[in-house]
């Protein structure tokens, strides 16, 4: 959630399927996908990720940029890793 009024001129989301773990070379090389974020009310924004069946957990971040007196600011969300129950 964004402070009422901000208005992003970009907002992403990045997700990443069974990413190699932290400090390795494998990281390197995992496949990152992102999709556009849609405002759902003032300050929430969402999107579907395509999470396949056989997929053991999924890393999300999103990322926004906001335009203030013609310079860009960008910002993202805490880190997060969805696991498989």
């Amino acid at each position: 959630t964004l402070k009422e009024g901000v208005r992003p001129a970009a907002n992403v989301v990045s997700w990443c399927i069974d990413r190699s773990p932290p400090y390795t070379f494998a990281t390197e090389y995992d496949h990152w996908e992102s999709a556009p974020l849609t405002q759902t009310s003032p300050g929430v924004f969402m999107a579907e990720v395509p999470v396949p069946a056989g997929a053991g957990a999924v890393d999300l971040v999103s990322t926004h940029t906001h335009v203030e007196n013609g310079v860009p600011f960008h910002f993202s969300s805490a880190y997060h890793r969805w696991e498989r129950p």
